[in-house]
Formats: C-alpha cells, sequence, structure tokens
C-alpha cells in the first residue's frame, strides 16, 4: 500500500530560533493577536510499505537518523494518509 507522510520539525523549546522572532514582531505589529509562534520545517513524501504502523516505523526511522538534529530539534508526524490507488 501507498502511504502519504507529513513531517513537522522545529526548533525544540529554548532553543532561539530567530525567526520566530522576526515573524511574531512583524505580525505584532500589523495588529495580530495570537499566542507562542512556532516555525518549523515541513516534509512530505510517498512510501509503498505494507502497513501504516510500518509507515510510521519508517518516518520515525527517517526523522531520528536524516531529518531532525536531536540537539536542538524535535519532530513529530503530521499525518499518515492511504494514498488512492486510482
Amino acid at each position: 500500500m501507498v502511504f502519504k507522510v507529513e513531517l513537522v520539525i522545529t526548533y525544540k523549546p529554548g532553543v532561539l530560533n530567530p525567526e520566530e522572532g522576526v515573524i511574531e514582531r512583524a505580525l505584532r505589529n500589523q495588529g495580530y493577536d495570537f499566542g507562542k509562534l512556532r516555525k518549523g520545517r515541513y516534509v512530505s513524501y510517498e512510501t509503498d510499505v505494507a502497513t501504516e504502523e510500518d509507515a510510521r516505523r519508517q518516518a520515525k526511522e527517517i526523522s531520528d537518523k536524516f531529518l531532525a538534529n536531536f540537539n536542538l530539534e524535535t519532530h513529530h508526524i503530521a499525518s499518515i494518509t492511504k494514498v488512492d490507488s486510482n
């Protein structure tokens, strides 16, 4: 089965991300009111594996080994959806 995997990678709480501060100030200066802003990276890919659990296991392994710097960043799986075969 083919699954679409979507991952989000962000800095860990307490790690300074200057881009977040710049975006936050710019939005507040324009009158937008919101809580803490987080900026990160989004990664999406399709994988052909037997089960959704296999896709989840693969996504965690890829994130841990290649996408996220475990000293500075955290990651989570935003979604795993079965791709329609049509």
